[in-house]
């Protein structure tokens, strides 16, 4: 099909006569988060032999699916990719898989071997700390009240005593907090750190600048500098070490 790259889940156990649905449809959920760009990501079949789910990705985002699974096994991604893995690996060393994969134009993306990865997933424990994001849900019959948090596509759900979350209510949707409180904590084998449960007792208003704000207010800096023909070639002469000649 024209417009459309290939990719093929081989998942080391089971064959498709013998996968149980339930199963089948749990791994495909979790590659479905690690990939993302659900609208352009389409089920085709399973291939015999191993069980090989077959999918089709948009050409146009292919780069971009492509981006998010690097970074995802680097434990740098989007929160819901990098624990969409983790949970893929935990599923099949619980099956008991060989080896798996997941393959396409470019070559193979993922790989699962059948040994465990290095690493060690550390936690739950309770941990003072700060989490960044826009409030877009508070409220709530009980006391504490929810109060949800919005930050790079992720949601952390906090709770608040009523006063605190009647105040934070007032940037609702518009400014980004920075929380403090304290929460209950996991990190991943990749490396990454997660939030389970999170009790705000304080927040600040961060800066409503953009970078580009940040640039304007720096120009606008008045200094004797910008007057210099080469002012970074005088910063670096001034930065050489003087000559003990």
């Amino acid at each position: 099909m024209s417009g459309t790259v290939e990719l093929e889940f081989k998942i080391g156990v089971h064959s498709p006569e013998t996968m149980p649905m339930e199963r089948l449809v749990q791994y495909l959920g979790h590659l479905a988060k690690v990939l993302g760009h659900r609208e352009h990501v389409h089920f085709v079949e399973v291939r015999s032999g191993s069980t090989t789910p077959v999918l089709r990705v948009d050409q146009e985002v292919y780069p971009q699916v492509v981006q998010r699974v690097e970074r995802a096994q680097r434990g740098e991604g989007p929160g819901e990719a990098v624990g969409a893995l983790d949970a893929i690996e935990r599923d099949l060393q619980a099956d008991a898989a060989g080896d798996s994969e997941l393959s396409g134009q470019s070559g193979q993306l993922l790989s699962f071997p059948s040994v465990a990865p290095a690493g060690r997933e550390y936690g739950p424990f309770k941990q003072a700390g700060t989490l960044d994001g826009v409030p877009v849900v508070v409220g709530g019959q009980n006391d504490p009240v929810p109060v949800h948090l919005l930050t790079a596509g992720r949601v952390y759900v906090c709770l608040a005593r009523r006063k605190l979350a009647k105040r934070i209510s007032r940037y609702l949707f518009e400014t980004t907090l920075r929380v403090s409180g304290s929460g209950i904590w996991t990190r991943s084998r990749r490396g990454q750190w997660s939030v389970r449960r999170f009790r705000i007792e304080g927040y600040e208003v961060l800066s409503h600048k953009t970078v580009g704000d940040t640039a304007l207010a720096l120009r606008a800096i008045n200094g004797a500098w910008k007057e210099r023909p080469d002012p970074l070639g005088d910063l670096m002469k001034e930065r050489e070490p003087e000559s003990s000649t």
